[in-house]
């Protein structure tokens, strides 16, 4: 048996403070990385959002695209990139391949067609239309690029 001398104070119990340090900061780490994984969760739901809710039909298939081509008049060959059908109207995006001179050849164009254009324009490649004092009228829809 050991004697305890009452004269002596009790030593304090050492905590291990490396541990405690440890626990302080992989809380700090969950608490930080929780939080950005909400925020950055947050933002991608509302743009995703919000780019659902484009109306691409409304945004390419544009009554007055004819008009805004700033080509000069001439006859001209787009391939198409891109199209929207909205109903009996479409809109048509894509570069300029030939044109009235070399400058115009890669330039990016819109064009507005209706009716019965619109119906094949998913099987068609390219485009040629004539720009008339400044307005495009959409002459032939092609199956191939040449």
């Amino acid at each position: 048996m050991s004697i305890v001398d009452p004269a002596q104070p009790v030593p304090p119990k050492k905590k291990n403070k490396a541990v405690i340090i440890v626990a302080i900061i992989a809380g700090v780490v969950l608490v930080l990385f929780g939080g950005c994984s909400y925020l950055v969760n947050s933002v991608f739901n509302k743009a995703s959002d919000a780019v659902a809710n484009i109306d691409l039909g409304a945004l390419l298939v544009n009554p007055e695209a004819n008009s805004q081509t700033g080509l000069p008049d001439g006859s001209y060959t787009m391939s198409k990139d891109s199209s929207v059908i909205n109903d009996n109207t479409c809109g048509i995006y894509g570069t300029v391949t030939e044109g009235a001179d070399a400058a115009t050849v890669g330039t990016s164009v819109s064009l507005y067609a209706e009716g019965a254009q619109c119906e094949s324009l998913d099987s068609k490649m390219s485009v040629d239309f004539t720009v008339t004092a400044g307005v495009a009228a959409i002459d032939s829809l092609n199956d191939s690029l040449n």
